[in-house]
């Protein structure tokens, strides 16, 4: 299971990634552990960006910002998570929040302006890591975008039809061989 070839990722254990599970300081705060910057959840898929952001928040994250892909924020605080800082994608990537990372893509949509913002945030993230989804994916297989997010780690997240719209192939092949698909995509968008 844990051979180089294998792309299966099984339970997370404490030895796997101790950063995660290691106890936090008395003398720290939620500026001690990073800031995500999440653009999605344009209009009635609000929930794409608010998964991404609550799993940011409970894996570690210290602040999270979710920029929605909409004219301003939907709702004034999410909920189940109400540390979530909720604003519109224009205000996220206006300002300079210090983000450390960023998720993009998940529900942001398929037209102009998602592509508009996805090209923006890849010239402003400045190295940060970025984990790029859902219709990220989909608007970087339609030519929506295009794969210039400069230097710093970059981690594509499709599910096999997303991944089959990447590469140029159905499904099925995905499928039939996905360490292939996933060794293929790591090669190169």
């Amino acid at each position: 299971m844990n051979t180089p070839d294998s792309f299966f990722v099984g339970e997370i254990r404490r030895d796997d990634l101790p950063a995660l599970f290691a106890a936090r300081g008395p003398d720290t705060h939620k500026g001690s552990f990073g800031t995500v910057g999440v653009v999605g959840g344009g209009r009635g898929m609000e929930g794409a960006a608010l998964l991404a952001a609550r799993a940011a928040l409970k894996t570690g994250a210290g602040k999270v910002l979710v920029g929605f892909a909409q004219d301003a924020a939907p709702l004034p605080c999410d909920p189940l998570q109400p540390e979530l800082m909720l604003r519109d994608a224009r205000s996220l990537l206006d300002t300079d929040w210090g983000v450390t990372a960023w998720v993009a893509g998940c529900g942001i949509g398929a037209g102009p302006s998602a592509a508009n913002a996805l090209s923006e945030l890849f010239v402003l993230r400045h190295g940060a890591p970025l984990v790029l989804d859902a219709d990220g994916l989909n608007l970087l297989a339609n030519g929506g975008i295009r794969p210039n997010w400069g230097h710093g780690p970059v981690v594509l997240t499709p599910h096999p039809a997303e991944a089959g719209r990447l590469l140029g192939l159905d499904t099925a092949r995905i499928q039939a061989d996905r360490p292939a698909a996933a060794q293929a995509l790591a090669r190169g968008v």
